[in-house]
């Protein structure tokens, strides 16, 4: 029986608490924040016709099915002072093999999370007239990707971290279809 991925809950974990906030400009200023997370599980997928009573069935390709969630939050943030016109701070994403598979590589099973949230701030856009013209809200959606597909059985002896930050670049690119606000060059992988 193949393992399902456990369901997955939202991240909060902003870290905006440790941001400077004395001093400097003041007044409006937009915020985007945004995190991402899956479980991961190998898939095989059979021949259909090499099985019998006395034969077990040939594995033809293998796959991750990743069952993943992302929120992008953005807001506006009145009247706040900083000490600076903007700041960024890199979502960092850590990923962890559950079982099988060489070190530092995707495995059987694994869980990849957000450690520190992405981050950025600047001043608030506006018109000609004054009128702040960002778009706020929450984005969160769930759904289920298909990466790293491979022909016949999984070998763990070529799951390496090449491997892994090829799969993680693979599901980070393809983010922003997910979720329009997701910012890609915020991800350090």
């Amino acid at each position: 029986m193949t393992p399902t991925p456990s369901p997955l809950s939202p991240i909060v974990n902003s870290h905006a608490d440790t941001l400077n906030t004395s001093g400097g400009a003041s007044g409006t200023w937009y915020i985007h924040t945004q995190t991402l997370a899956a479980d991961t599980v190998r898939v095989n997928e059979y021949e259909p016709c090499t099985s019998s009573v006395v034969q077990a069935p040939v594995v033809a390709s293998n796959h991750l099915k990743t069952s993943y969630i992302v929120t992008v939050n953005t807001v506006l943030e009145y009247g706040s002072s900083y000490s600076d016109d903007s700041e960024w701070r890199p979502q960092t994403l850590s990923y962890t093999a559950l079982s099988g598979g060489a070190s530092g590589g995707l495995g059987e099973l694994g869980r990849l999370d957000t450690s520190v949230a992405g981050y950025y701030r600047r001043p608030a856009q506006t018109n000609t007239k004054g009128i702040i013209i960002d778009t706020t809200g929450v984005c969160t959606r769930e759904g289920v990707a298909i990466l790293d597909k491979r022909s016949g059985a999984y070998n763990g002896s070529v799951d390496t971290s090449t491997t892994l930050n090829g799969v993680i670049h693979n599901l980070v690119a393809n983010t922003p279809r997910i979720c329009a606000q997701f910012s890609v060059p915020l991800v350090d992988i």
